[in-house]
This record gives C-alpha cells, sequence and structure tokens, in this order.
C-alpha cells in the first residue's frame, strides 16, 4: 500500500493509520495519489493536535 511505502521511506511506524483509517482514505481518493497524500498530511497533523499516537476513522471524521 502507498501509505505503508511512504511510512516505510520516513522511518516511521506503519501502524501510524489503522485498517478502519485507511480503508476510508481508499474509498474518499478513487485511485488519485494527490488527495491520498493530502488526507494523510492532514490527518497526521490533526493526529497530532489531539495528542493521538495512531490515526482512527475517528480522527478523519473529527478533523475540520
Amino acid at each position: 500500500m502507498f501509505i505503508e511505502h511512504r511510512l516505510n521511506k520516513a522511518a516511521t511506524p506503519t501502524n501510524l493509520f489503522e485498517n478502519d483509517a485507511i480503508d476510508i482514505i481508499a474509498v474518499s481518493i478513487r485511485g488519485n495519489r494527490r488527495p491520498l497524500v493530502n488526507i494523510a498530511t492532514m490527518a497526521l497533523e490533526e493526529a497530532y493536535y489531539h495528542d493521538q499516537k495512531t490515526i482512527t476513522a475517528e480522527t478523519l471524521y473529527s478533523s475540520e
């Protein structure tokens, strides 16, 4: 998966995104990588802001 590949390249843990969050992102982007990067970045920023260690479906739904 592209998210895991990017996390590996950045030398971060690959379990930052829970499976439900990855599923939501995959459905949302419809195969286009540009929104993938944007959504993943937004989710990481949101998790950081709320001091969360992983991105969950709730993280994605609660972001503004």
